[in-house]
């Protein structure tokens, strides 16, 4: 899971630096959870998969125009 860093710090587990805005990315909950809860982290909601509406009209639209 990746997180948006708000406050910089150390990772005690790795030892890598974070600035704020850094991505910080971990597959143990546990760990996410503890920087959470500590104002380090913020869980960056993962992204669909599919196109957004808009984009997917505006691909119809130039589809009909190139057809005429």
């Amino acid at each position: 899971m990746k997180a948006k860093t708000l406050k910089a710090f150390i990772d005690r587990e790795t030892g890598v630096g974070y600035n704020v805005g850094d991505i910080y990315e971990s597959g143990a909950s546990e760990r996410l959870d503890e920087l959470a809860a500590g104002g380090y982290i913020a869980a960056i909601a993962p992204r669909s998969k599919k196109p957004p509406a808009a984009a997917a009209s505006a691909d119809k639209s130039a589809a009909t125009k190139a057809e005429e």
